[in-house]
This record gives C-alpha cells, structure tokens and sequence, in this order.
C-alpha cells in the first residue's frame, strides 16, 4: 500500500476516530488504527469492540492495500505537521514565499508489515499490524442493502442535542443494564430519547425531518451515544440516517464520509409516556436564567443544609420561593417571578440541591414548567428549546415534601 494526502487532512480524520481507540486494550490491535486503501479512496477506522468509528481520507492512492498503525505514535509524529511548508518563487525579479499544504506519504513495502511515514524532512518507520487482524465495521451500504434491516433518517442537530439533554440520567459505567442505556424511539413522525437512573427519568421529544418515515425502538450505550453525538456535532448540520442491523445487533449512524456503529439492546424501560405524571397538579412557570440565578444565591447553605432546597410556590403573590436553612448557617431566601401558574394552589417541596440546580443548567430554553405530584412524591421539570425544537421532561422521582418551619 502506498498513498499521499495532506497532513491536515489525515490530522482531522485521525481526531474523528479517537473516541474509539482503546487506551489500555486487552488486545493489542485495538490500540491501532486500520487504513484500507481501495478504488478511489482510503478509509480510516478505530474501534473498541463497543464503538466503532470509520471515515473517509481524500487522498492519492499509489498502490492499493491496507495495513493498522499504532494510534498514539502517528498521532504523535503527525502533530505539528498542519503548519504550510514554505516554497520560493520569484515574481518579477523579487522572491515571495508561498504557503504550500504539507504532504504526507504512507507506505507499506509488499514483502513487510513496517510502515513508513514521511513528510519533506520528517522520517518514520512504524510497526504495522495485519488488516486481517482489524475487527471488521460495517459500512453504512452494505447494511443499507440488507433488506431486513431498518433505516430512518434524523435531523443531526436535534439528535445531538437530545443526547445532550438525556444523559444527565444515565450511568454509563454498566451499558448492559437499564441505568447505563438511552432509549430511542422512533414513531409517528416523532423523535423521542430517554434515560433513566433510580431517580430521575430524562426524556427528550422532537419531530423527525419532512418526508422521513420507519419505526425504531431500541437501546444504545449511553457512554457510547455520548461519544457519537460529539463526533457528528464535528460534521456539521444536515442529518444523520440511522440503520438497525438485526443480525448482529447493532446499530449505525452514517453521514457523508463518517460511519459510527455501536451495540443495541433491547430496552430497559420502553412505555416511557408512562413514566411521567399526566394528572393535574399545581404548576408554576419560572425565566431559566432567573432561577438558576436563586439557585446560585442559596447554594452555600443549601449544600451544608443536607443538600436540599426548598421550593414554595405562592400564587397569591405569583412568585417561586427559594429557600435554604441550617441550624448553624440561618436562612436564606429569595423569590423568583412566576410568569404563569395553571393552579390556585400552591406547593413546597424540597429536591436535592446538586441534581436540581444541574438539571435546571442543562435543561436551557429561556422558560421551565414546575409540577409538583404529591401523592407518588414527583416533580416535573418541562423546557421548551426553540432551536433545535424539542420539549425535555426531567422526572425527579421520590422527591419529598418540604419539612415543616421557615416561612408559612
């Protein structure tokens, strides 16, 4: 194999599959990167055995072939190569420096398995691993072509930002249990992703593009989705077609030049309408930036407080009390303006600090809805985002009543 590309290039398409080299991997081709050099173009690829990233390489392609090159020593050698190399020419008798891009060249010699990299003065011979050793990834095509498998296609800033909101309620240490997964569902021209820990249930809705059709439901690994969403954030806007492979399974998010796959479960929790109250209750509707800033106010006392806060809704004045106490520390409050309320009646509750104020920090939008359900013990937290448009539910479970005392 032997190919010529820009060094800046082959610096971009090596930091698309870093999230999916292994660091410390059990086996050693897995700390590799895969080139495979075939008709017109070189693809790139990296994975973990969980996670699976493959891009595309503009590139020349000399002699066909592929080879895996240790990760971390190209990376390496490759930094500091996206500086233009200089070249002279004169121009009416004066001489002008001209920025030329720096060009690399790879090759693996037919009868050995040693790489060599140079760019102008810049020399290195790598070890290289066999290509039949490489996990083989799926592209996007072929699992296309199959014709039991599924495909719909997202809008790709949307996804992201539902990843984004979700998985604030995931446990990523464990992908094979509920708490460590997202669900996506895919029905009736909506979008919907959800993540749950033991107590708080996330979940994001959004529409799906004009035209796309298809049926998902499903689990991914949070960690994994995670990864998947900073990577595709890297490409751009449009949209990302997802495809379901039964076989295996797993599951495959292509965009031009770019194919990410990870494994799918069956999901932990699927009837996720059923997760969140529906039955009427005190609601009150509070500026984001104006409770988070109350929040800011009483955070000292409300982390030495046991880590709660108090929320007490008083439609009587329209406004949102919010309150810390401590037995050593006092008290401190402050009222935030409630720009709607759909009940007379109003509420206290007391979540635990740390998780409401993160909540309410990742929820964005300008507006939050506040419900408050009594009897199972549930505050509801609702944020309507304008762009992309999607409504996001954070579900605190088991959140108590606020005890007795301070203000009536």
């Amino acid at each position: 194999m032997k190919i010529t590309c820009e060094a800046s290039a082959l610096q971009g398409a090596l930091a698309l599959v870093k999230p999916a080299v292994s660091g410390r991997p059990r086996i050693p081709i897995l700390a590799s990167v895969l080139f495979e050099a075939a008709g017109d173009r070189v693809r790139l690829s990296a994975t973990d055995l969980g996670l699976g990233i493959a891009c595309w390489l503009p590139a020349q392609i000399e002699r066909e072939g592929a080879v895996a090159v240790p990760y971390a020593r190209l990376v390496s050698w490759t930094a500091g190569l996206a500086a233009p190399a200089r070249s002279r020419s004169k121009r009416k008798g004066a001489q002008q420096e001209l920025a030329a891009p720096a060009v690399v060249a790879l090759e693996v010699a037919p009868d050995s398995q040693g790489v060599a990299v140079n760019c102008g003065r810049r020399r290195a011979t790598m070890p290289g691993g066999r290509a039949e050793d490489f996990p083989a990834l799926p592209t996007f095509e072929a699992v296309e072509q199959a014709g039991n498998n599924t495909v719909v296609e997202l809008d790709l800033p949307l996804f992201c930002t539902m990843v984004e909101q979700v998985s604030i309620a995931s446990d990523p240490r464990n992908a094979r249990e509920p708490y460590g997964q997202l669900v996506l569902q895919v029905a009736a021209g909506r979008v919907t992703l959800a993540a749950r820990n033991e107590g708080t249930l996330a979940q994001c809705e959004g529409a799906m593009l004009a035209g796309s059709h298809g049926q998902l439901s499903l689990a991914l690994p949070a960690q994994d989705a995670g990864k998947i969403a900073r990577v595709l954030r890297v490409t751009g806007q449009g949209s990302v077609q997802v495809a379901v492979e039964r076989e295996w399974p797993r599951i495959l998010f292509h965009t031009p030049g770019l194919d990410l796959v990870t494994s799918l479960f069956e999901p932990g929790f699927t009837e996720l309408g059923q997760q969140v109250p529906h039955t009427a209750g005190p609601r009150v509707v509070v500026e984001r930036e104006a409770l988070a800033a109350a929040l800011a106010f009483v955070a000292f006392v409300a982390r030495r407080n046991g880590h709660v806060v108090d929320l007490l809704a008083l439609p009587e004045s329209g406004t949102l009390l919010v309150e810390a106490r401590d037995t050593e520390l006092g008290e401190q409050a402050t009222e935030v303006e409630v720009t709607s309320a759909e009940a007379q009646a109003g509420f206290r509750c007391e979540p635990v600090f740390g998780l409401f104020d993160q909540l309410v920090t990742t929820a964005g939008g300008t507006s939050i809805e506040l419900a408050w359900y009594a009897e199972p013990g549930t505050l509801v937290l609702r944020s309507q985002l304008a762009a992309p448009p999607c409504l996001t539910t954070y579900t605190l479970l088991h959140t108590r009543a606020a005890r007795q005392g301070g203000r009536p």
